[in-house]
């Protein structure tokens, strides 16, 4: 009678559609415990290196996809954020 189901979101547009500077400064609050993110699709998208934590380490991949600051020795997180969904 009941099936387990897999969610999985996809995003494949623009990263930068939909993160701008008002989300890194959401994420800020968040790390320095001033205002938690309360909702779970935030949580998951502000997770940006997907580690199950939300460090400065994930406000600077964010911040590079706002800014467009890519590093070409690493895979750029506008590739690994355009499987996310922008909810923030």
């Amino acid at each position: 009678m009941y099936d387990n189901y897999q969610v999985s979101p996809l995003k494949t547009d623009n990263a930068r559609q939909g993160v701008n500077t008002l989300d890194l400064l959401h994420i800020q609050r968040h790390i320095l415990k001033i205002k938690e993110l309360e909702n779970p699709f935030k949580l998951i998208v502000a997770d940006a290196n997907f580690d199950q934590k939300i460090t400065v380490s994930d406000l600077v991949d964010i911040r590079k996809v706002v800014l467009e600051v890519t590093a070409s020795s690493q895979p750029t997180i506008l590739e690994v954020c355009k499987k996310r969904i922008y909810i923030l």
